[in-house]
């Protein structure tokens, strides 16, 4: 038997729901493109099955949602990856940021990028490296340094230094690392705990 997958399409208000074959796939997102449909462009840069050529037409996409989605899956081709990581676009740099296939050298060289969002995007990353996330962690910006405190890539080392931030939910997120770490009860700011 076929291994069928399934396939959301949008037409205005209407979601329709379709079993499809992988080997026919990329000719109905051929297709799909054409529509100039936002939500099936959306649903075709996140799917695991499309084309690296698709996913080139899709990171130019108008739709900062459908951009996001193209960069940052992990099907698009190295060199698109590096060659996008240069765009003068910052949501193409924001999408390359979040893309777990991006190389380290990419990830370096986007955590010090001018803008926040990029920077977010790398300090989120799951691929991004201990190394880097030390560089970014005296970041002006707190979303940066919060999910610095969030990435599983973040020791212990740097987790104790941001539950000292002069941010709340960057202290609390650090916190909450630190407690699943240990495996104790820390209790956030006030340092006590939870039996005391």
């Amino acid at each position: 038997m076929n291994e069928k997958i399934e396939l959301k399409l949008s037409e205005g208000d209407d979601k329709s729901v379709f079993l499809v074959d992988p080997n026919q796939l990329n000719v109905i997102f051929e297709v799909l493109m054409l529509s100039d449909n936002t939500a099936n462009k959306l649903e075709i840069a996140k799917s695991k099955y499309v084309k690296p050529d698709l996913l080139k037409l899709l990171i130019e996409d108008d739709n900062a949602l459908v951009v996001l989605a193209a960069g940052s899956n992990p099907k698009l081709p190295q060199d698109l990856i590096r060659s996008y990581s240069f765009s003068k676009d910052a949501v193409i740099r924001k999408a390359i940021a979040s893309n777990e296939s991006a190389k380290l050298n990419i990830l370096h060289r986007l955590a010090k990028d001018e803008n926040m969002e990029v920077r977010t995007a790398v300090a989120g990353n799951k691929s991004t490296q201990e190394y880097i996330l030390s560089i970014m962690v005296n970041d002006d910006y707190n979303l940066v340094r919060l999910n610095i405190a969030k990435n599983p890539n973040t020791n212990k080392g740097l987790l104790e230094r941001l539950s000292k931030d002069k941010d709340y939910y960057v202290r609390e997120a650090a916190f909450e690392r630190l407690r699943k770490m240990d495996g104790n009860s820390l209790g956030g700011d006030t340092g006590k705990t939870l039996d005391e």
